[in-house]
């Protein structure tokens, strides 16, 4: 199974996606830019390099399109914050739900206090909207994201959905020496209001090494931390990793 990732970026040339592609699973980077300042991550950055040439919404569909013709599976809405572009981003969970493909919408969820958009997005319904969550603590994780309220924010939202939606429920949580500890008690920390899915990515770019694992670290994640993971995992009846 293939995974391919497509920026905000105008492509030069045509998408190469045929009839036979291996591609079952794309990522969709709908914006660069973000409300949230996360020192581990670069969209701030990015945002400021090709802001200019973001793809229009005729210019997703296409690409869209195409992925929906070679026989895409599953398709990952995410930024930047894909919500700062709601028209877009509506549109493309319409498209893919329409055409059976599993859509995922990842959000830092800073935008979601207006009741609104929420509704709007439930409306639009994709199969599963994960929250970026940093710290089981939420004055870490609004440090962490220099957002204040966010993690109140995120509970909210996610609570809220929940009662009003069959929409499944996700986070996501960047392994950073500051918080590797913790994941643990993050997930059972959300689980314990209706998450079911959780995913860990580690840091895509640490220019100044400052939060990627030490050796140290690492060993500890392996022989502690992992395993402790694993016993709530069991605990909450989820699917242990194979």
């Amino acid at each position: 199974m293939g995974m391919c990732r497509i920026s905000t970026q105008k492509i030069m040339g045509r998408l190469l996606i045929g009839e036979n592609s291996l591609i079952r699973e794309a990522c969709l980077k709908i914006t660069e830019a973000c409300p949230c300042d996360c020192g581990f991550c670069d969209s701030k950055y990015k945002n400021i390099k090709v802001n200019k040439f973001l793809l229009n919404k005729c210019e997703w569909r296409k690409i869209s399109n195409d992925l929906i013709a070679s026989g895409i599976k599953n398709v990952v809405l995410s930024g930047g914050e894909p919500l700062l572009r709601p028209d877009i981003t509506f549109d493309l969970i319409d498209l893919f739900r329409a055409n059976n493909v599993y859509v995922v919408l990842i959000t830092s969820g800073v935008l979601l206090d207006k009741i609104s958009l929420l509704d709007d997005l439930i409306y639009a319904h994709p199969n599963l909207i994960v929250f970026s969550i940093d710290h089981a603590d939420p004055v870490l994780h609004d440090k962490s994201r220099n957002c204040d309220g966010l993690f109140s924010k995120i509970e909210k939202s996610i609570s809220y959905v929940l009662e009003k939606s069959d929409i499944s429920i996700g986070i996501r949580t960047v392994l950073t020496r500051y918080n590797y500890l913790e994941l643990p008690t993050i997930i059972k920390k959300f689980a314990g209001i209706g998450v079911t899915c959780f995913k860990i990515i580690q840091i895509e770019n640490d220019r100044e090494k400052e939060y990627v694992l030490s050796y140290d670290d690492l060993k500890k994640f392996c022989y502690e931390i992992k395993t402790d993971v694993y016993k709530i995992i069991k605990m909450l009846s989820f699917e242990e990793p194979s």
